[in-house]
């Protein structure tokens, strides 16, 4: 059993004397015994001082112990001996790791794990010696490229970030961008910029398409020498990558600003290490200083590529608050949480990932003791259970880390990610690479038009003067021709646009009052109408079976039988729409949050771009109507209602065939607008999707921007309307008014998600075989939509059930569409002729064919659906009949339901009995309410039960009172004073065995009077 605090104090009791200013070497030695005779493993931890107890030291101490206990009590097998070794470095003695690290192995016993130093001039002696004597070398540094060369150091294992990682980073940015020329700006005095320039200049000669220039400077150049290091940069490249400390980076940002470079034309590239500890990340505002505005412009073509970064886990924070609160408690040092760090953390993960590798090592039955199989099991070997997250080991003993690639945010004025390279997978994923905001609108070009060196830009002198005058002279003549054209097309459009064949009065719409109803009350109307007379369901059946014998046509029977299934498939038409007619025309009229409108030029070419959109799979606009205050949209009526209500309507079946049908007329709307002045759909969902009487889907709610915006704007956010909205759209300031194409095909993904499960989306329940897996399926929609904002990997996005019967070519499409890169994303037509490919495997694309397929379809659920609503029917009057039962006298029931009323009369002789509880408001005032409650609700049940095996009816309970009456609603001679008398002396016998259940030993009692005489009732 380890006592942490006893460790601690040991410590501070046996070391405060050595710890002094002047100390230049001391140890730290942490046993932990167990009662056993456990294997003996010895850690050396070596690292560096400047003076006597320092923060960084005690830091560390704390990190190694946490581990410490962590392994023993994962292990008990083996016994840690954990020693740490430091030096003064006050003069200069950096080298003085190598000397510690020997004399411990050698004087002291030989060492199983050396962990440290993080000083990579420190690390290089330890390195060897640790590779001479095949002990393992785990640390949080070793960035330089020397230390890739396993055959030197092969017992070294890194845990952080590389320099020929950092490299790759580069080459897969420049391979996105589509980028040949780079130059490489190098601090030459700075020893980090200095090994990645070499790393970089390795890896670009290894890629033959990259054409590199590397310039080498000193931190200490006049800002003249800055912009020369620029003009010849703009020489050979647009892209520049500058390796520096950032205050250098600085003022070569402004020298570069200086230089006009900031207008777009060059990208600019650093590197920050979060592993330099005199290297603070950059920022662009400095406190009072004039060159900020320079500087935030040159930020603007700025990314950075940040190396290792801080854990935002849980565990780390948990990591840094327990070294902060043992630094207070057993040191009396008050420590930063941000002051620990992902070395002191390294220390830490390296000692639990030897564990492992020992434990495991152990296990197998090999020999503990020797490095090569301890080593064996560090490298490809993934850790997941220390504080710095998941470490992936390679082959050569190296982490693979993740990289982070920033850009400037607009609003925030601060870098955020937009894209991450993952060691692990050597894949770049630019998730926010429509965020990036380069200041022309686009990523700079890799050359000039006319070269770097303006020679493809040549003017050629060889053509004659006549070609040069026959050319002008039909340049002229074309040019005036072209004006004359352009002339008669503004003069034309701006007489469209004058024209109001747009305006509607509201007095010329006339509204059908009863058409608009919600699908349940319309949809038991009809089943109403068809089932009056349930005592005679066969007739139904009956008509339904003579039909089918007679072979109707397959049109006009379709027809006379999908009347009556119309209201029934459709009857919601749209939400928030009214039904009205214009000019003896059937239009949905669409009443807009507006209090009043102003007739713009947009909104006029709006209007304009509507109107000219003509096609089949999309709504007709009718007109506007800006009569204060009723704002409305016409439009074509389609009265089958939305796809969104067929889907969810489990009453018909949908075949394969008719939902290809469905989404090919969705792809072909949607193909249709994306071609055209509009551009993008921008609000597509499933609700609106409507389908029209001959049973074609058609878009709606498109185009109209500008007057759509304005309507949304005092209009509460739908969560569940932003479940088709593309991630990208979804991080705007306004998801509903922002649209591109490729939100479009991410929007049509999730109704195809709907058509192929006929569930909402992200509704669809868990199965044991789904094809994306890790999901919660009890999430809101505000829930949903914050993961989808994420980015996470893989993306969140709706479940698709392994169904056989789902066809892999539809799952296959939506992976596709809703993919987290809109680049990814393929476009509407490369969907379109995917579809087409597929008419084979659906049957004939013919519009003669699908639509008669389509209506067969809603006219075989016809009958099923008459029979499934007048079972339902039958079961409702039965279930009302038992309650009027219980409510009511039988005589009175058969009366009512006759439809006779029931007039007040007269009884010569009845009997009533009374009954009451003796000492109730005594055993009230000693019982809680839920006790009275339930006493009562036990005696009732008890003279319930009694009545009904005679020939009286219970008239009213009041309190602790019972009523009970026989002779009437239906006479029965003299028998009524036998009965109650039976009744009564039934109730006596059964009160007698009646248990109070929260007073078990009190005797219930009744007092009962019966008397008999006429009554009027």
């Amino acid at each position: 059993e380890i006592s942490f605090n006893d460790t601690f104090n040991d410590y501070l009791n046996t070391t405060a004397t050595r710890l002094s200013n002047e100390t230049e070497n001391f140890e730290i030695i942490v046993d932990v015994e167990t009662d056993l005779q456990p294997l003996p493993v010895k850690v050396l931890c070596i690292d560096l001082i400047t003076r006597g107890i320092h923060e960084s030291e005690i830091i560390t101490r704390i990190s190694t112990l946490l581990a410490l206990n962590k392994l023993q009590i994962l292990y008990p097998q083996f016994n840690f001996s954990l020693i740490h070794k430091y030096w003064n470095n006050s003069n200069g003695k950096i080298n003085y790791a190598g000397a510690v690290a020997a004399e411990e192995h050698l004087k002291n016993g030989p060492v199983s794990l050396f962990v440290g130093p993080i000083s990579n001039t420190a690390l290089k002696p330890v390195a060897h010696l640790a590779s001479y004597w095949n002990i393992p070398l785990c640390t949080g540094s070793g960035f330089a490229d020397d230390f890739d060369d396993k055959e030197t150091f092969s017992t070294l294992i890194r845990i952080s970030s590389t320099i020929k990682t950092t490299a790759k980073v580069f080459v897969k940015i420049m391979e996105y961008f589509n980028w040949k020329h780079v130059t490489v700006l190098c601090d030459a005095q700075h020893y980090l910029s200095k090994i990645t320039c070499e790393g970089l200049e390795a890896a670009f000669n290894a890629h033959k398409q990259i054409k590199e220039n590397f310039e080498d400077f000193y931190n200490n150049k006049p800002k003249t020498d800055y912009e020369q290091l620029l003009k010849e940069s703009k020489r050979s490249s647009r892209v520049i990558i500058v390796l520096s400390k950032p205050e250098i980076l600085r003022k070569i940002l402004v020298a570069a600003y200086d230089l006009g470079m900031w207008e777009g034309d060059f990208a600019f590239f650093t590197v920050q290490w979060n592993s330099d500890k005199e290297t603070h990340d950059f920022e662009w505002y400095v406190y009072k200083d004039d060159q900020n505005k320079k500087v935030h412009k040159m930020v603007e073509s700025l990314m950075i590529v940040s190396t290792v970064a801080i854990p935002q886990s849980q565990e780390f924070n948990d990591f840094q608050e327990a070294i902060a609160n043992k630094a207070k408690n057993d040191y009396g040092l008050k420590v930063e949480k941000n002051n620990v760090s992902i070395f002191t953390a390294s220390f830490h993960d390296c000692l639990l990932m030897y564990g492992s590798a020992l434990n495991k090592t152990f296990a197998e039955g090999k020999d503990a003791t020797n490095g090569r199989f301890i080593l064996e099991k560090l490298r490809n070997f993934t850790f997941s259970d220390g504080v710095l997250g998941d470490i992936y080991i390679d082959s050569n003993g190296d982490r693979e880390a993740d990289f982070t690639i920033s850009d400037l945010n607009d609003e925030s004025l601060t870098m955020q990610a937009v894209g991450i390279y993952s060691a692990h997978t050597d894949e770049l994923n630019m998730f926010n690479a429509s965020e990036i905001r380069w200041p022309n609108g686009k990523a700079p070009n890799d050359e000039p038009v006319c070269g770097f060196d303006g020679l493809k830009c040549a003017q050629s002198h060889q053509y004659s003067n006549l070609f040069l005058i026959i050319t002008a002279s039909l340049v002229f003549i074309a040019v005036v021709v072209l004006i004359c054209i352009t002339i008669y097309k503004k003069f034309q459009f701006e007489a469209e646009l004058s024209n109001l064949w747009w305006k509607v009065n509201w007095d010329e719409i006339s509204f059908i009052d009863n058409f608009h109803k919600s699908t349940s009350t319309v949809a038991s109307d009809q089943v109403a109408t068809v089932v009056a007379f349930p005592e005679c369901p066969d007739v139904c059946q009956e008509t339904c079976k003579q039909n089918t014998d007679k072979g109707f046509s397959r049109l006009s029977s379709l027809s006379t039988q999908l009347k009556r299934s119309n209201q029934l498939i459709g009857s919601n038409i749209y939400p928030g729409t009214r039904i009205g007619t214009f000019k003896n025309i059937k239009v949905a009229v669409k009443i807009l949050n507006l209090e009043n409108i102003s007739v713009t030029r947009d909104l006029l070419m709006e209007l304009k771009q509507i109107r000219d959109l003509v096609h089949e799979n999309l709504i007709r606009f009718i007109g506007l109507c800006i009569d204060n205050p009723n704002i409305a949209l016409l439009t074509e009526l389609c009265p089958r209602g939305s796809l969104q209500d067929l889907l969810l309507n489990d009453s018909f079946h949908l075949d394969w065939c008719f939902r290809y049908s469905i989404i090919s007329d969705i792809v072909d709307g949607m193909s249709f607008i994306h071609n055209s002045a509009i551009n993008y759909h921008g609000r597509l969902k499933s609700s609106n999707c409507v389908i029209d009487n001959h049973f074609i889907v058609k878009l709606t709610d498109f185009g109209l921007n500008s007057l759509m915006i304005y309507a949304q704007r005092d209009e509460s956010v739908n969560p569940q309307t932003l479940l088709y909205v593309s991630p990208e759209h979804l991080r705007s300031k306004d998801p509903l008014t922002t649209g591109s194409q490729k939100g479009d095909v991410y929007s049509f993904s999730i109704v195809v998600q709907e058509i192929i499960t006929r569930k909402e989306p992200f509704s669809v329940e868990p199965d044991s075989n789904i094809l994306q897996v890790g999901t919660r399926y009890t999430l809101e929609a505000q829930e949903v939509l914050n993961l989808v904002r994420l980015s996470l990997e893989p993306p969140f996005r709706p479940i698709i059930p392994h169904d056989k019967d789902i066809p892999h070519e539809f799952i296959e499409l939506i992976t596709k569409c809703w993919k987290e890169n809109p680049y990814e994303r393929p476009s509407f037509y490369w969907i379109k002729c995917h579809l087409k490919q597929l008419t084979r495997s659906f049957g004939s694309s013919n519009l003669l064919d699908n639509l008669l397929r389509r209506m067969e379809q809603y006219t075989d659920n016809l009958e099923q659906l008459v029979e499934e609503k007048t079972a339902a029917l039958v079961d409702e009057k039965k279930r009302s009949d038992e309650l009027l039962y219980e409510l009511l006298p039988k005589y009175v029931v058969k009366q009512l339901k006759t439809g006779n009323s029931v007039e007040p009369e007269e009884f010569e002789c009845v009997t009533i009995c009374f009954t009451d509880i003796k000492e109730f408001t005594k055993i009230s005032a000693e019982s809680s309410p839920i006790e009275v409650v339930d006493l009562l609700n036990d005696v009732y049940t008890c003279i319930d039960d009694i009545i009904g095996n005679y020939d009286v009816y219970k008239v009213e309970t009041i309190g602790d009172a019972y009523m009970v009456v026989s002779g009437l609603p239906v006479r029965n001679g003299n028998n009524h004073a036998r009965e109650i008398g039976r009744m009564t002396l039934s109730l006596l016998e059964r009160i007698k065995t009646f248990k109070i259940k929260h007073r078990p030993e009190k005797k219930l009692m009744l007092r009962i009077g019966v008397h008999s005489g006429n009554v009027y009732t």
